[in-house]
């Protein structure tokens, strides 16, 4: 009886071996397909090696990705929890802040999950057993590199769409958090100033309430102002002997209410819009002139009062390179190199920080004032023009009775030799604009590269040597890593100086991780040559184009008995010749010595 349980066990057992096994061969079939008589696919080996790395790769991507995240979230967690965010726009950011970080953590993740799992190959002697078996080391080797070359493409698509994608779209959302949901922001018994203010608008507000209940604001009110400093009419006042001018000031709008709601909508361009829906309350209106009000009385129904989008700082370029696609940074350089990027004309006086008070004529400019809305967009010439511009601009100001030449648009009220300075400061921050988006280009280039390279040192890092352990491994790994960062840190600095090319700042390292790659696995694997290895596609090739020439050097072919007779010149009989005499030198000094060892014996 306990015989017959235990062949049952056993069956039981083979038939849930059977089950998972064939499991496994269904995902695998998905990689296997035929090229006319042959069949392509991961063998057995293949398989059971990637699925020895799969397992420390998603275990390390997910610590890794955690862990980024969660320094990313200590900043505005506090607003995320405790202000009323819908749970479904917290899920949202996540997934930003998760898709934009695989970028970083996925190289990680190659790198440490290629060493667990040569590690633990190696440490139950299945690296020894392989061996013995007849399998080579650069055959387990191309297992690595092929899940170092699918961890590239992965970091390819997220480098070169999908991160860039989500960077802006958390940095939008991060937006909305500080300036569009002022309804959350909003302390009981405290008035809230609009953040994010810009020092040219002419216009801000602040938003009241007694109280919250949940989502909804209770007695709440929303003064909206007005201000400008004019040096020329404003009151002064005198601080130790000087007259300052203190501006002019006035509330320009009062919204009073018993109750609001944060609600949003779509507009008709199909664009995201807040607004504060306020129930049982009136609105007083003031012109700027302070001539009259109005007052409009919703006591008995609702007012929806849209909130101001965020002020967006004048005179400065867009240079926040992660937020771009891939093609996106190459038209985005074009554009600024050969001309066809729109610009704000306001861009060129914030370049050389302008203040408003400078001129006259420039007075309350901000991009609240009626003058920076109705101001078009331009389209700014190439860079070669702007430096020709800049260069006349200098020589009419050298010169008092030049003119200004027509083609060239000028602000009112500012002299030719100070828009010579400002097209000048325009000109080298477009140019480090410039420089910042090549270096990111070619950054998002090498880290599929840089991910394959990671497989590849992981693999020799990875192998237990009894004297060192495991720990070693590990060890020598974060040595790498560290020093891998710091280089590339370093070499981030000097393309952002301009002290070195775009490409040679993100290539070196990929370069320089390689040589260590080849030079960690010729010393801890035996049986392998660097050179031998990198050229094997070389010299596959080489046979592949040579194979037409086979059959003129096979044996009994022409230029084989060519070969043959060639053996038999003159130079090779001189050397037998000359050898078979230095055997007959050597054979008779030794039988005299041997006559004359006989002699001494008798």
């Amino acid at each position: 009886m306990p015989s017959s349980s235990l062949t049952w066990n056993n069956k039981s057992t083979g038939a849930q071996n059977t089950k998972s096994a064939g499991a496994r061969r269904s995902l695998w079939r998905f990689f296997q397909f035929r090229i006319g008589p042959w069949r392509v696919g991961p063998t057995i080996l293949d398989r059971y090696i990637l699925n020895e790395i799969a397992q420390p790769f998603l275990i390390f991507l997910l610590f890794f990705t955690v862990l980024f995240v969660s320094i990313a979230l200590k900043d505005v967690i506090g607003d995320l929890l405790s202000k009323g965010i819908d749970p479904l726009k917290i899920g949202e950011f996540l997934s930003y802040l998760v898709l934009e970080n695989l970028t970083v953590t996925l190289p990680v993740a190659c790198l440490f999950a290629g060493i667990l799992a040569a590690g633990r190959l190696s440490g139950d002697s299945e690296i020894t057993a392989l061996r013995a078996a007849g399998v080579s080391f650069p055959r387990i080797y191309i297992i690595f590199v092929f899940a170092g070359i699918l961890s590239g493409a992965c970091v390819l698509v997220m480098n070169f769409w999908v991160g860039p994608i989500n960077a802006k779209a958390r940095e939008d959302f991060q937006d909305w958090l500080n300036t569009y949901h002022s309804l959350s922001l909003v302390r009981p018994g405290r008035f809230l100033g609009r953040p994010n203010f810009d020092g040219l608008s002419t216009s801000g507000q602040d938003i009241y309430a007694e109280r919250r209940e949940g989502n909804v604001l209770k007695n709440v009110q929303i003064r909206k102002w007005h201000s400008e400093l004019d040096l020329i009419n404003s009151e002064k006042v005198e601080i130790q002997g000087q007259q300052i001018g203190i501006g002019a000031g006035f509330i320009t709008q009062i919204i009073h209410a018993d109750s609001g709601e944060l609600l949003s909508r779509y507009t008709g361009e199909g664009e995201p819009e807040k607004f504060i829906r306020f129930s049982d309350g009136y609105l007083i209106e003031l012109d700027e002139k302070q001539s009259g009000y109005q007052v409009t009385n919703f006591e008995n129904g609702y007012l929806d009062y849209v909130i101001p989008p965020p002020p967006k700082p004048l005179g400065r370029l867009n240079v926040n390179a992660t937020n771009f696609t891939f093609f996106e940074l190459i038209d985005y350089i074009n554009k600024l190199r050969d001309g066809g990027f729109e610009i704000n004309p306001l861009t060129i006086l914030g370049e050389m920080g302008t203040g408003v008070s400078d001129y006259q004529t420039l007075t309350g400019i901000g991009q609240d004032s009626p003058l920076a809305q109705s101001m078009p967009t331009i389209v700014m010439p190439s860079l070669d023009e702007i430096r020709r511009q800049a260069l006349v601009l200098q020589m009419v100001a050298m010169n008092p009775d030049a003119e200004v030449p027509p083609d060239i648009q000028m602000p009112p009220g500012i002299p030719p030799a100070q828009f010579a300075i400002m097209l000048q400061t325009l000109i080298e921050h477009t140019e480090k604009t410039i420089l910042l988006f090549q270096f990111e280009m070619h950054q998002r280039m090498a880290t599929p590269v840089v991910c394959m390279l990671f497989f590849f040192i992981s693999f020799p890092l990875g192998l237990v040597v009894k004297r060192s352990g495991k720990g070693m491994s590990f060890a020598l790994a974060l040595g790498i890593f560290v020093a891998y960062s710091i280089i590339v840190n370093l070499f981030t600095q000097m393309a952002q100086g301009g002290s070195m090319k775009p490409a040679q700042a993100a290539w070196i390292p990929v370069v320089l991780l390689f040589l260590i790659g080849v030079i960690v696995m010729s010393r801890r694997t035996d049986g392998f040559n660097p050179l031998f290895f990198i050229t094997v596609p070389l010299r596959r090739l080489l046979v592949w184009t040579t194979r037409p020439l086979h059959p003129y050097f096979r044996p009994g072919s022409r230029f084989w008995s060519l070969y043959q007779a060639g053996l038999n010149s003159r130079p090779v009989v001189f050397a037998a010749t000359m050898k078979q005499k230095a055997s007959d030198r050597i054979r008779a000094l030794l039988d005299r010595r041997s006559g004359q060892t006989d002699r001494n014996d008798s």
